[in-house]
């Protein structure tokens, strides 16, 4: 996490099996599950991602993805500290990141 142009950056990463760029395209969509020789036996719902992009949104934010088939995935997210001009979003001084 770290804190930039006056917004809150957070990006997650792996090294699993990434994504097909028909995958990345449909991530945010409720009930879409990506099926391939990989994921088939994992279990899940398909609404999480789904969520977190409805909430960052909701907080005037953006989610990013870079997928590469094979290599792994990073989502990025990034929340405005100022919700409007006259907003700001307080902080808790014992928030540990």
């Amino acid at each position: 996490m770290q804190l930039a142009d006056e917004q809150v950056i957070v990006s997650v990463s792996d090294d699993g099996i990434g994504m097909k760029e028909e995958e990345v395209a449909k991530l945010f969509t409720e009930f879409y599950r990506a099926k391939n020789e990989h994921t088939r036996s994992i279990p899940g719902t398909g609404l999480g991602l789904s969520i977190v992009k409805k909430l960052v949104t909701l907080n005037r934010g953006t989610i990013e993805v870079d997928s590469k088939y094979g290599e792994g995935t990073t989502f990025t997210v990034r929340i405005p500290l100022r919700q409007s001009d006259d907003e700001e979003v307080k902080m808790d001084s014992s928030f540990k990141y």
